[in-house]
């Protein structure tokens, strides 16, 4: 039996110990019956199995604490499968190969030239036949994850009917189904991103919330130790809260929605307009090359006008934040994205209003989401096929 097949074919008893391993990475023997609650005779049952279907090993031997034989290390085979992942941001992506364990074991980062996505799918399809051709990979390969943004997620790619002449558009994410003789699992970057972290650093929390703020604000929750699931429509994010009394017009027909003061694009958009206008800054040399860098680089260097629009995107997100905080209840909240990762500024302010009214809240910045993505996509993965046992 091929990989996908065995895993198609766990126990309910067995999926216990796979989440436990996958969530501590090795537990001894009697650690690993402590966390699973399973009878004696159902718990070895179990384990047993599992070694002999190959998804587990016996890591090492761990040095007695106590008089006794030593006890022996269980771990996931990290052999036993590998995904293969796909990390897709603006101007870049990663392709990626994880193993059953969680472990990246190769990246490559390309460019994303002029949202050319047809030459992006014949890269990813061209890697996906490298990695298959590979012996070490080689009938292993059991799933894809693509990790994105939404306007990713819902693009189309135009191509000519050969039968008829005529130009059609296809999703992005047929198209790979199209190429690819495996599975596709796909998640925003938001979620992917908040659910790796979640397992790489945060485990011993319960409820946990990932912020990417950039051009837009994706959002990704752990609550009760779960990812939440989405709708993955961009009219249920929190982006487009109304909380600003700027006036101004959202891409989506409102006024005043958060990502108009918040969103990095419509902070050089607003910085633009106001300098056309006439407002002094030192920006006034770049506008019409301006970027967020830009931005962010003057408010360090005490440019006024520069600092006013980052205090306000911090006003703005530190009331949203303390909205949520109050709704949701999270004992962590992460930042990360463009903006928080540019400006020190729009940090050091947002921590301070929020750390005051909500000090019990660990309020932190993560700004690496590329391992981090792929680490959550292909643990998603896995307890989706956990969750499917009886």
């Amino acid at each position: 039996m091929i990989p996908v097949e065995i895993l198609s074919n766990i126990s309910q008893k067995e999926s216990i110990l796979l989440k436990e391993l996958f969530l501590h990475k090795e537990l001894s023997r009697n650690e690993l019956k402590e966390l699973s609650n399973l009878k004696i005779a159902n718990y070895y049952n179990a384990v047993d199995s599992l070694l002999e279907k190959g998804l587990l090993q016996v890591k090492e031997w761990k040095k007695p604490t106590k008089k006794g034989r030593p006890a022996n290390i269980l771990s996931l085979n990290p052999n036993f499968c590998f995904y293969y992942c796909i990390i897709v941001q603006k101007n870049n992506y990663f392709l990626s190969v994880v193993d059953f364990s969680g472990n990246i074991i190769t990246m490559k980062e390309k460019p994303l030239l002029n949202d050319d996505y047809t030459e992006f799918i014949n890269s990813a399809n061209s890697f996906l036949q490298e990695i298959s051709d590979n012996q070490k990979y080689k009938n292993k390969i059991v799933y894809c994850g693509i990790a994105a943004g939404l306007n990713i997620l819902k693009n189309y790619i135009s191509e000519v009917n050969p039968n008829t002449g005529e130009i059609i558009k296809i999703p992005i994410l047929e198209k790979f189904s199209q190429n690819f003789n495996i599975p596709i699992h796909h998640e925003t970057i938001s979620r992917a991103c908040a659910y790796g972290l979640y397992l790489q650093k945060y485990i011993d929390k319960d409820n946990l919330t990932y912020f990417n703020i950039s051009s837009g604000i994706g959002i990704g929750i752990i609550h009760n130790r779960k990812l939440l699931e989405s709708k993955q429509d961009s009219r249920h994010t929190i982006e487009h809260w109304t909380i600003a009394s700027s006036g101004r017009k959202c891409s989506c027909g409102n006024y005043d929605c958060i990502i108009t003061s918040v969103g990095t694009r419509n902070i050089v958009k607003n910085a633009h307009d106001m300098l056309c206008l006439g407002t002094k800054s030192s920006l006034s040399d770049k506008i019409d090359i301006l970027t967020f860098k830009d931005v962010a680089l003057a408010a360090e260097n005490n440019d006024a006008f520069a600092l006013s629009l980052i205090e306000e995107a911090s006003n703005i997100f530190a009331l949203v934040l303390k909205n949520y905080t109050l709704l949701m209840q999270p004992d962590t909240v992460i930042v990360g994205g463009q903006l928080p990762k540019c400006s020190k500024q729009f940090c050091n302010l947002l921590y301070e209003k929020y750390s005051k009214q909500f000090p019990d809240v660990n309020l932190v910045s993560e700004f690496d989401f590329t391992y981090s993505s792929a680490n959550g996509i292909t643990a998603k993965i896995l307890m989706n096929f956990l969750e499917k046992t009886n």
